[in-house]
């Protein structure tokens, strides 16, 4: 819910680095989120990058293939 309420607040944002860092597991919510927001900003002509994925997220990501979607950073 927090997140969903974080990514609520970035409405007509239009380019947004999300910051893993601290992120440990994705869920499928998260990951819904997570969409969405690439989504939203894709629409507004925005970039959308992660930054400091964990390898158990990037795993997620890669499965996924949202890893090819969305710019990840090391950084």
């Amino acid at each position: 819910p927090l997140f969903h309420q974080e990514v609520q607040d970035l409405d007509g944002a239009k380019n947004v680095v999300l910051d893993f860092e601290k992120v440990e597991y994705i869920s499928s919510a998260g990951l819904r989120e997570t969409v969405a927001l690439y989504r939203a900003v894709s629409a507004n002509g925005g970039a959308f990058s992660l930054r400091k994925v964990a390898p158990k997220v990037m795993d997620v990501f890669t499965l996924t293939g949202f890893d090819k979607k969305f710019e990840i950073r090391a950084d």
